[in-house]
């Protein structure tokens, strides 16, 4: 029965041929495309193949088919599978990375700014912008002299390269751990990496930027807390010292995760309400230490209140504000009407300037005088009023983002890049294959995985593990409310972190249901073994 692993081996020996081989050059040509499109599908036909034969018996109650090979071949047959599937996403990782070169933008000159501040002063903690990525630039030795250095760019985008490896590594392997079926685990492995792989997530490791920073740590946080999730209930792991050097990681890792954006925040109190609600469950109190449960739920609460505050401290909600009063409230004229009546400005001069062009508009608050009256209410009542309106208006509140669905679970991002190179039709094939794009699609595989998963809750319970994809998919709708109201512009880039979501909690759920049904599967083979010749009467 050895051979019928065999095709699942050889695709992967292929495939790492093929990618060796594009390793010198970036594969961008249409001819050298087409030069190894043959192999690459033989290699996948293969995989398909040999993925089958080794997962699905041939007969009901047979057994699989590896489980007849020695322990040490079986054992040397998965991690050459695995390690093949690593080799391929570095390799796709650096030949993505290739396409492009590292382009710098307004945003990332007022990051080299803050990073220019002493550690000391609150200018760089609560400053103009959040702290994680000025706190990366000072560590590299970035300023708004040396970011014109070439030197200094590449080494930016390197280390947000190597993070992303490190991470997406890094959450591929706990994932996989979480699964009971061996070679289930190689799917995952490719799932979870060719998520990373994909276009729409690697395109960020060449743009100086908060996106690839902030995608690296969100996943490195997913990551330890599926781990935790998976070790709470080990005696050994409560006790052992390394319980602590754990969490001081994730602590650490929540709170660059938070500083890297300011929006973050606000995922991270989405899942502490959702946690404290939780407590209203019999089932979540009888499997967690509530004190320990409660104290992760505060922390996540304090991180949110300390970030607020240094954003208010350093102004930094005043940029987006202004955006949505001149883009969304001074084209409507019920808006204004509803500003003008808690205390802004509405004569003339302001309603002049509310009609300017955008850069016409941000440059008279800064030289007008006119507009200071403005600014001056902005900074006094703005905040509050602008809550007050969204809530006066309930409905219309709570549409916009739903109306606005396909800008922000599915946006197009390819417009941030440097285009050095057109983007190669694999990659393209690849990526729509692992972050696909059309809602219909998405909406269809999620809705079928969320139906998987309440007749798996109902059969036999949900494992620890689904804590990670359930908490994606509630907080999607909070956090495209938060993003589509709280700026006017550039709201696809703003949204990334949204439309990631969705797809992640799709493969693992989807990886999640596969092991439970395989799992299963197993189950009813050992509980009805097929009957032998011996066993038959005579």
């Amino acid at each position: 029965m050895v051979f019928r692993t065999l095709p699942l081996l050889a695709s992967f020996l292929i495939a790492d041929f093929v990618l060796f081989r594009l390793i010198p050059g970036v594969d961008t040509g249409a001819q050298r495309t087409l030069r190894y499109a043959p192999a690459l599908g033989f290699s996948a036909v293969l995989f398909l193949v040999g993925l089958a034969l080794t997962l699905w018996p041939m007969r009901p109650g047979a057994a699989s088919p590896t489980s007849s090979l020695p322990r040490f071949s079986a054992r040397l047959l998965f991690f050459t599978a695995s390690g093949s599937v690593f080799f391929a996403f570095l390799v796709g990782k650096a030949l993505v990375f290739r396409l492009d070169h590292e382009s710098v933008w307004k945003d990332t000159q007022s990051y080299a700014a803050v990073a220019e501040q002493s550690l000391q002063t609150s200018e760089f903690w609560a400053g103009e912008r959040s702290f994680t990525l000025p706190l990366i630039y000072k560590l590299l030795g970035v300023n708004r002299v040396t970011l014109t250095l070439e030197p200094l760019k590449r080494a930016i985008s390197g280390f947000q390269f190597l993070l992303a490896v490190a991470t997406w590594s890094t959450l591929a392997i706990v994932t996989a751990g979480a699964l009971k079926n061996r070679w289930l685990e190689l799917f995952t492995l490719g799932a979870i990496l060719g998520l990373g792989l994909s276009l729409d997530v690697s395109l960020w490791d060449r743009i100086l930027l908060t996106e690839s920073i902030a995608t690296s740590l969100f996943v490195l946080m997913l990551a330890l807390c599926l781990l935790g999730l998976l070790r709470i209930g080990n005696p050994r792991w409560r006790r052992s010292w390394w319980r602590y050097v754990y969490l001081l990681g994730l602590g650490v890792t929540i709170i660059l995760y938070s500083f890297a954006r300011d929006t973050n925040a606000y995922f991270l109190a989405f899942c502490a309400v959702l946690m404290l609600a939780g407590l209203l469950l019999k089932i979540v109190r009888q499997r967690v230490a509530l004190g320990q449960y409660v104290l992760v739920a505060s922390f996540l609460l304090a991180v949110f209140f300390v970030q607020n505050n240094t954003s208010n401290q350093g102004k930094r909600w005043e940029f987006p504000f202004f955006n949505v009063l001149h883009m969304r409230i001074g084209p409507d004229p019920a808006a204004r009407e509803f500003f003008a009546a808690h205390g802004m400005p509405a004569d003339e001069a302001t309603l002049d300037l509310l009609t300017k062009q955008r850069r016409a508009f941000f440059a008279a608050l800064e030289t007008s005088q006119a507009a200071q009256r403005l600014v001056q209410w902005v900074e006094r009542a703005g905040k509050v009023t602008y809550y007050r309106y969204l809530l006066s208006r309930p409905a219309a509140s709570l549409m916009a983002p739903i109306d606005r669905a396909r800008n922000l679970i599915s946006p197009l991002s390819t417009e941030y890049r440097a285009d050095d190179y057109s983007i190669p039709i694999w990659l393209g094939l690849f990526s729509r294959v692992f972050f696909p794009l059309p809602l219909a699609i998405v909406f269809s595989w999620l809705g079928v995985l969320i139906v998987g998963a309440i007749i798996l809750g109902r059969v036999e319970g949900l494992g620890p593990e689904w804590t990670i994809p359930a908490l994606l998919l509630i907080t999607v709708y909070p956090m495209m409310f938060v993003v589509w109201h709280g700026d006017a512009i550039e709201v696809e880039r703003h949204a990334f972190q949204i439309s990631l979501q969705v797809r992640l909690a799709g493969w693992m759920m989807t990886v999640f249901l596969a092991d439970a049904w395989l799992r299963r599967l197993s189950a009813r083979s050992a509980s009805h073994p097929p009957s032998t010749l011996s066993e038959r009467p005579a």
